[in-house]
C-alpha cells in the first residue's frame, strides 16, 4: 500500500479539485460548437494519455516511482488494471461529455492529472539523474490536458455560472 501513496496524494487532489470545479459551474446549456471542441480536445488529451500510459508500462513506471521514494513497487498488474480501467472511463466520457456530470468530471480529471504528469515527470527524472519512465510523453500529455482544461473552463462560465453568480449577489444587494 505505501508504494501507491504518492499516486494517491496527486490523484487524490486532482479528484477533489475536479469534483469542486464540476459541482461549482453549470454545464448544462453548452451550445453544439463549443461543446464540439471541447470534446476534440478531450479525445485528443484521452489518445496522449494511452500513448503515455504504453510509455510508462513499457519502461517500467511502478518500480522507477517506487525506488524514488524508496517504496516497494505497485504491482504491474494493478497499474495495468487501474490505468485502463480510468482509459475506458475517458473514452465513455469524450461521447457523453454534454450529457452526464460523470463525464465532466473524468474530463476535469484527465486535464489536472495530466498537467501534474507535464511537471512531475521531469522533476522525476532531474531526481533520478536519468530517463524517467513516461518523460518522453508528458509534455504532450500536459499539452493537450492544458487545452482541454481550458475548453472545460470556458463551457463551464458560458452556460450562465458567472451571471447567475451577478443576480445573485445583485438580487441581494435590492433585498
Amino acid at each position: 500500500m505505501q508504494s501507491l501513496l504518492p499516486s494517491l496524494v496527486v490523484l487524490g487532489t486532482a479528484a477533489c479539485v475536479s469534483i469542486w470545479l464540476t459541482i461549482s459551474r453549470d454545464y448544462r446549456q453548452v451550445d453544439s460548437a463549443t461543446g464540439g471542441e471541447t470534446m476534440t480536445w478531450f479525445a485528443i488529451a484521452t489518445g496522449t494519455q494511452i500513448i503515455h500510459f504504453l510509455e510508462e508500462y513499457l519502461t517500467g513506471f511502478p518500480r522507477s516511482l517506487a525506488e524514488v521514494f524508496g517504496l516497494d513497487p505497485m504491482s504491474d498488474m494493478f497499474f495495468l488494471v487501474f490505468n485502463l480501467s480510468w482509459m475506458a472511463v475517458w473514452v465513455w466520457s469524450v461521447f457523453n461529455l454534454e450529457k452526464s456530470s460523470f463525464a465532466v468530471f473524468s474530463a476535469w480529471f484527465l486535464s489536472i492529472a495530466g498537467l501534474a504528469n507535464a511537471f512531475l515527470h521531469p522533476m522525476l527524472a532531474l531526481a533520478s539523474f536519468s530517463y524517467f519512465p513516461g518523460v518522453i510523453t508528458s509534455s504532450f500529455v500536459g499539452g493537450a490536458c492544458f487545452m482541454l482544461g481550458r475548453k472545460l473552463n470556458e463551457i463551464g462560465n458560458e452556460s450562465g455560472r458567472r451571471e447567475a453568480w451577478r443576480n445573485a449577489v445583485e438580487s441581494r444587494r435590492d433585498e
